[in-house]
Formats: structure tokens, sequence, C-alpha cells
């Protein structure tokens, strides 16, 4: 199984660097077409019937290409200038949590603890995002481990697969045996052999 793993990982490495390249060529023959196509056919010494009616065309549709990635690049600049780095006297002011959201807030004065409302209800909110959706970034080391999790993609699993599976009472983590196994049995009396498999 790990070298059909493998091979998959091979071919789609393969299928993405053929995409990448067909793209830099695709790009690289428009740039020329860009350059060259007031030289070429709109050159009043070649006659009109060697002119082809496609040209005209692509020419259109590169200059629409031309005024969207303008727009792009625009927008681009606009999002790099609205994200201005903090001072040190901000970065210190805002805390380490994203506000709470005024709806989770207001259940805070609403209500008391012992009917499930109140300050119960408002911790109980607040337990239900994730550590990323509460703080700006990781506090503790151990927050590594859950941080963003629902960003990280995992290879499918499949429901009926070739390889047998290993079930929980095979190995455990820590290694040590299942209590119920024969080998943990406390022996009945002071003669008494540990049972063998």
């Amino acid at each position: 199984m790990g070298e059909r793993f493998q091979n998959t990982k091979a071919e789609l490495r393969y299928q993405a660097q053929w995409k990448e390249m067909d793209k830099k060529y695709q790009l690289t023959r428009m740039k020329w077409f860009e350059k060259n196509y007031e030289k070429v056919y709109l050159n009043p010494s070649l006659p009109k019937d060697k002119v082809p009616k496609k040209a005209a065309i692509l020419y259109d549709e590169i200059c629409k290409m031309r005024k969207e990635r303008l727009k792009e690049e625009k927008g681009m600049k606009g999002e790099k200038k609205m994200e201005t780095p903090l001072t040190l006297d901000e970065y210190f002011d805002r805390g380490p949590m994203y506000p709470v959201p005024f709806k989770v807030k207001d259940t805070l004065y609403h209500g008391i603890s012992h009917n499930d409302e109140g300050r119960l209800k408002y911790l109980r909110l607040r337990q239900e995002l994730s550590p990323e959706d509460k703080y700006y970034e990781p506090l503790l080391w151990s927050f590594g481990y859950g941080w963003k999790l629902g960003e990280r993609a995992y290879p499918t699993i499949r429901g009926h697969g070739r390889v047998a599976i290993i079930k929980d009472n095979f190995t455990r983590k820590s290694g040590a045996l299942k209590i119920d196994n024969p080998l943990r049995r406390i022996p009945f009396g002071p003669k008494c052999e540990v049972e063998t498999l």
C-alpha cells in the first residue's frame, strides 16, 4: 500500500509540474503576442489577406485580461496598505484574545449560573470556539498541537480498505498490555504460575 501511495504522490507531482509548465508556456506566448502584435499584424506593408482574423479577437481578449490584471493588482495594493504592522503599545494593549462578540458578552448579564444562564452559559459559549477563533496567536507550546487543525488536509480514509484493521486491544500507545490480559492477572495462590499463551 505504501508503494501505491508513493506512486500516486509522484503522479500528482508530475501532473502539477506539467500544468505549471503549460501555464508558463501559454504566458510566454501571450507576452510575445502582446509585444509583437503591432509589428506583425498591424504592419501596413503586409496585405490584409495574410493577417489572420483570429488575431484581432485574441488581441481584444488580451486587452480585457490586462484590465482585469490591473484591477487585481490595485486591489492587492489596497489590502497591503490596510495591513499595517502594530506598534508595541497597540500590541500589548490589545491583549492575547480577540474581542468577545456582543451577543456572547450579553449572555453574561442575563440570568444566573444556577439556571444554566448568565456566567455558565457565557463560559459554555466561549468554550465552543476553537483556540484559533479566540486567540490572535498560540500562547503556549501545547497550543501548537491543535492549532488550526481544520485547515490541515489529511488523506481520505477508505471505508473498506484491503489492509486489516488493527484493533485497540492489540497494542497501546503507552506500551502497557490490556488489563484483562492473562499475563497481567494476579496468581490465585503461592504456588500458582502465570498462564502461558
